[in-house]
């Protein structure tokens, strides 16, 4: 019989480290590792935080420019007896117009390509006029809603999801 060179036992006490192509660097799990952190991850605190951020501004940018939207709609409509559905055709795009710069500019950090931001949100937009003005004519004639309360409503209904569509897809 032949004898079997002994073993050395270190073999199984060392753990396999992966090779590198450079040794000066490390994947953000590694670096994670050994700086006793996790690596970023969707849904993390970090995320959280700029939803809230993002979230927050723009409620204010929102905000202002739904005020600017309602006095101009009830210039138009309700002082001079202008259409309804003219009327906030003329409230909205002078509201989204505004609303596009500051949310582009402050809101979303300016985060995404001018020219494609512009066109998808000139998308929404035709949608969201389309919307509101149908909505808004139907409910003031058909059933006899009060034009402010019916100008919120749809108001409402937008933002639902436009927030969803400027960070996910317009401002990204």
């Amino acid at each position: 019989m032949q004898d079997k060179e002994p073993t050395s036992d270190i073999t199984k006490l060392t753990p396999a480290v992966p090779s590198r192509t450079n040794a000066n660097t490390t994947s953000d799990e590694e670096a994670a590792q050994t700086s006793g952190t996790t690596a970023k991850k969707p849904g993390d605190v970090k995320d959280s935080e700029a939803l809230v951020k993002q979230g927050s501004r723009y409620l204010v940018v929102g905000f202002f420019t739904a005020g600017i939207e309602l006095v101009l709609f009830w210039v138009l409509a309700s002082l001079l007896g202008m259409d309804v559905r003219f009327a906030n055709v003329i409230a909205v795009l002078t509201s989204t117009t505004i609303n596009f710069i500051a949310n582009r500019q402050w809101t979303f950090e300016g985060a995404s390509n001018m020219r494609r931001a512009l066109m998808l949100y000139l998308v929404l937009q035709t949608f969201d006029i389309a919307f509101t003005t149908v909505a808004i004519g139907v409910l003031v004639t058909s059933f006899a809603w009060p034009k402010m309360v019916a100008k919120l409503f749809t108001m409402g209904c937008v933002v639902s999801w436009n927030f969803i569509l400027y960070r996910r897809v317009i401002f990204r």
